[in-house]
């Protein structure tokens, strides 16, 4: 039992890394059971409600959810179906005059999932799930926001291209170099800050795909509707909107990836 019953304090990213806990193999399973407060106790049980936690993730063997919001693929192979869905959703939400403003959202989406399937385990492509939650939010001044999490277990970013430079030990390519030096000579932090605006080399093999974290910096940057975007993978949480700041390497290494953004319009 994991109880969660008197939590003062929650966010997004929390229900959906506990949500991906539970969805790892049953023996792999740290919780069998999550207590949570009820609906109307505090803000944590209305937003684990809003998360339709329990109906996703504790009576799995029943799934019983109704808006969708939560995506989960036993398959990390790239699926645009539920993307989409995703996409539906939120010009519901923000209106179909908005569909311009939202337009790179879908490659964003795109490239997220890809980019956390492409890191998840680089010896299996298909060995966990990803997962996708989203909140929408209406400030008491009536202006619209959405959250966006997707999670996935796997070794992280960071240590997924420390895997990867035996492969590339040869390489004769500029940007494969630079992060190949810069990986053996500079923290998980100042590796990510100097490499992501200038690019990371993609993997995938796929001309059609696997920009890279690059470009979901320069779309995120060049776009006001993005008024939060955070990767925590491994040793970092960065933020896209401001990579010049520099922090710390963190203590704890997170085997896995969190993207947390949010939308405003």
């Amino acid at each position: 039992m994991f109880d969660l019953s008197r939590a003062t304090m929650v966010d997004l990213e929390t229900i959906c890394l506990l949500s991906a806990l539970m969805m790892l193999p049953s023996n792999k399973l740290i919780y069998l059971t999550v207590k949570i407060p009820k609906k109307t106790f505090n803000s944590v049980g209305s937003m684990f409600h809003a998360a339709q936690f329990k109906e996703m993730i504790m009576r799995r063997k029943e799934h019983n959810f109704t808006h969708g919001s939560f995506l989960s693929m036993a398959d990390t192979k790239l699926n645009r179906k539920p993307i989409q869905q995703e996409l539906d959703r939120t010009l519901d939400f923000f209106g179909q005059n908005n569909f311009k403003k939202l337009k790179n959202l879908s490659s964003i989406l795109v490239e997220i999932v890809d980019n956390t399937a492409n890191h998840a385990n680089p010896q299996r492509r298909n060995s966990t799930p990803w997962i996708l939650n989203t909140m929408e939010l209406i400030n008491k001044d009536g202006k619209k926001s959405k959250l966006y999490c997707v999670v996935d277990l796997g070794v992280g970013i960071y240590n997924s291209l420390i895997d990867k430079t035996t492969q590339y030990a040869a390489s004769q390519k500029l940007g494969i170099k630079k992060w190949m030096s810069d990986i053996k000579n500079c923290t998980q932090n100042a590796f990510f800050s100097s490499n992501i605006p200038l690019g990371i080399e993609s993997t995938t093999g796929d001309s059609g795909r696997g920009k890279g974290i690059k470009y979901i910096y320069d779309q995120v940057t060049s776009n006001k509707i993005y008024t939060r975007f955070e990767i925590i993978t491994n040793k970092v949480i960065l933020n896209l909107l401001d990579l010049r700041t520099i922090k710390q390497d963190e203590k704890e290494d997170f085997s896995g990836t969190i993207y947390i953004w949010e939308v405003a319009i």
